[in-house]
């Protein structure tokens, strides 16, 4: 199941833990303890676990060559897991969880003569991204390198040394919001930080979750921080906040979200699609105004949505489960601007619908940026409308109104690569199926293409792919957390 999946009227179970694993014990000539690295794991229904580790620890003798799982019932994976037989590490891949929500299920790794050790799994209504490291570009205050770096801004893809130098190397989710500040989800979704300056510093923060919830995915406004949790609730407040409490719990009575989406101004803390398939415009914070429903002309609610997108322009994108893509406010792509309603998007002429698999994973929230929107269509090719369709796609116009496609595959004379998501700062990210990003689209003044030095004040929007400081495209990314001015890639 992908990162945007929606499960629909799924109910939290408890399993009884069943011993599934048909391997005997693994065999040692030592003693000691097995531990995981984390006390607990989260995924969406249906979903596979990121990589789950743990080690052994000795007390006498030699390491066991591997430790044998046990899994709670409904979830399957690998009978056992190889111990490394110099640290004593151990990672445990392709755990499969069931296809409904699980609150808490215990797994167990043991070995003859070893204490057992064991973590907790969790199965949530809303999709878990990948976590993993990051890879940034762009303009200096929101790469993760600060101001004080040189050149200010990175024409290449590197690693947020500042923020590696103050412990944090993998997180579940990326969003810069504020005046620059970069915010992160650690990989357990317990804990997240902020890094903000020059130099960089790190603010730690904390927000009130239930037990066993974790925080999924950020998104917020300008100014704005939006949290979305693995119960479905949405957290938001003014971004220099350092402590949420259940009172920025902006849900309507009755109502589960799956999805956040960054809101394009302060009047609003986020865009969020509720278990139900509607759309939702949440308050920024306890004296806004309440949360609203995105409307259909009729003055209907905007039903049967499976995915969201958001930006400047247009303002609120979703997808339904047949594919046809509807936009709020957005300058090309419909064929009228209606103010507040939602309109279908038409892929190059009028009554011809964008059918699409994918919207944009991720939309930076800063007003100067997320002037276009992007979709994976069911054709494979990379659409785009908004207010910048003619500075992102050769030939496009704001006078032809539609959504405009660009073949990225084609384009750089590839073959055997597929489209695998896109993502929307000033220009547009494509990543492939093979990991390797590429960028199209202006501008490129502070360097967010990301195609090297170069290529860092670009006049061409042409697709090329973002390089490491040596040239080479970067590889095995998942996705793009897009900034004001460059991107986040993360790597699993």
């Amino acid at each position: 199941m992908g990162r945007r999946s929606v499960l629909q009227g799924a109910a939290w179970t408890v399993p009884v833990v069943a011993a599934v694993a048909a391997a005997p014990l693994a065999a040692a000539s030592g003693s000691g303890t097995i531990s995981f690295d984390q006390p607990n794991y989260s995924t969406n229904a249906g979903g596979t676990y990121t990589t789950i580790s743990g080690k052994v620890t000795l007390t006498s003798g030699t390491y066991p060559s591997v430790v044998t799982l046990l899994y709670p019932d409904g979830f399957t994976g690998p009978p056992t897991a190889t111990v490394d037989p110099v640290t004593g590490a151990f990672t445990v891949g392709l755990v499969k969880a069931p296809a409904t929500p699980v609150a808490s299920a215990t797994l167990t790794a043991s070995a003859t003569s070893f204490t057992p050790g064991s973590t907790t799994l969790s199965v949530t209504l809303v999709a878990v991204p990948l976590a993993g490291s990051g890879l940034v570009w762009g303009y200096g205050t929101m790469n993760g390198t600060g101001i004080s770096q040189t050149p200010y801004n990175r024409p290449y893809a590197a690693a947020p040394q500042r923020v590696i130098d103050q412990g944090w190397t993998r997180y579940r989710d990326v969003a810069q919001v504020g005046d620059e500040h970069t915010y992160m989800i650690s990989p357990d979704g317990l804990s997240y930080v902020s890094f903000a300056g020059s130099p960089v510093t790190r603010t730690n923060r904390t927000i009130a979750l239930n037990p066993g919830e974790t925080m999924v995915s950020l998104a917020g406004g300008p100014q704005v921080i939006a949290i979305l949790t693995s119960q479905g609730r949405v957290f938001t407040e003014h971004y220099v906040t350092t402590s949420m409490t259940a009172s920025q719990v902006r849900n309507p009575p009755g109502v589960t979200f799956v999805q956040i989406a960054h809101f394009w101004n302060d009047l609003a803390g986020a865009v969020a699609l509720s278990s139900d398939g509607r759309v939702f415009i949440l308050p920024s914070r306890n004296t806004g105004p309440a949360p609203v429903t995105v409307k259909m002309q009729d003055g209907t609610d905007l039903r049967g949505v499976v995915e969201i997108a958001a930006g400047t322009d247009p303002q609120i994108t979703a997808r339904k489960a047949d594919g046809t893509v509807w936009s709020v406010r957005a300058t090309t792509g419909t064929s009228t601007r209606l103010a507040g309603y939602a309109e279908q998007v038409w892929a190059g002429s009028q009554n011809s619908p964008l059918l699409a698999k994918s919207l944009a994973v991720h939309t930076s929230p800063y007003t100067d940026s997320g002037y276009v929107t992007a979709a994976v269509g069911q054709d494979g090719l990379v659409w785009v409308w908004g207010g910048r369709t003619p500075t992102t796609v050769a030939g496009g116009s704001v006078m032809d109104r539609f959504a405009r496609s660009v073949d990225v595959v084609r384009a750089l004379g590839l073959s055997g690569v597929t489209v695998k998501n896109v993502s929307v700062s000033a220009p547009v990210f494509a990543t492939l199926s093979d990991g390797r990003v590429v960028s199209f689209g202006n501008p490129s003044d502070e360097c967010e293409r990301g195609q090297g030095p170069a290529n860092q004040f670009l006049t061409t929007v042409a697709p090329g792919f973002v390089v490491d400081v040596n040239g080479a495209p970067i590889t095995g990314i998942d996705r793009v957390a897009t900034t004001r001015g460059g991107g986040w890639a993360i790597r699993p």
